[in-house]
C-alpha cells in the first residue's frame, strides 16, 4: 500500500503571518492537530500543532518536573493564550520538516512516524506540496471497518 491511498482528503493549511488563535480555531473546526504552512506560491514552509502552542504555554520549569504544575496559579494558561494569540505562526512552527512522496510505501511512513514520533507528514510531489498523511488516516486504510 502506498502513501497516497491514506492522504487526509483536506489537509489542514495556514500561511506564515496566521495567527496562533486563527490557527487554534482551524485546528478546532477541522478535527486535525496539525497544520502545513505555506507560502502564497504553495511551497512548504513548515509545520504547527496543537503541541507547538502548548509548549509556548508551559513554563520550563514544569518540564523537568511535571509536579511543578502544580504551583501555577489559576488562570495561567488563559493568561498565557491571549498573549500567544496574536503571535504568527511562522514564530512558532517547526521549520525542519520531515516529508513523505505519494508512491512510498505505508510501512515507510509508519517507521518514519513511530522513529521521528511526528503524527503528520506533508506529502511532496516533485517539490510540491500534495497533501498529508497522518497516523489516523494510515489506519483508517489498514483496518477494515463495517458501515
Amino acid at each position: 500500500m502506498l502513501v497516497m491511498s491514506a492522504m487526509v482528503p483536506n489537509p489542514l493549511t495556514v500561511s506564515a503571518d496566521t495567527s496562533v488563535l486563527d490557527l487554534v480555531e482551524r485546528v478546532l473546526d477541522s478535527n486535525q492537530t496539525t497544520a502545513v504552512v505555506l507560502d502564497a506560491a504553495g511551497e512548504l514552509l513548515g509545520v504547527v500543532s496543537v503541541e507547538d502552542v502548548l509548549r509556548k504555554i508551559v513554563p520550563n520549569y514544569v518540564n523537568l518536573d511535571s509536579e511543578l504544575a502544580s504551583i501555577i496559579h489559576e488562570g495561567y494558561f488563559e493568561e498565557k493564550f491571549a498573549q500567544l494569540a496574536k503571535t504568527r505562526v511562522a514564530e512558532i512552527m517547526t521549520k525542519e520538516v520531515v516529508t513523505v512522496a505519494p508512491t512510498d510505501t505505508m510501512i515507510r511512513a509508519v517507521t518514519m512516524s513511530v522513529h521521528a514520533g511526528h503524527k503528520t507528514f506533508p506529502v511532496i510531489d516533485n517539490g510540491r506540496f500534495v497533501g498529508t498523511i497522518t497516523r489516523r488516516s494510515i489506519l483508517r486504510c489498514v483496518v477494515p471497518r463495517s458501515v
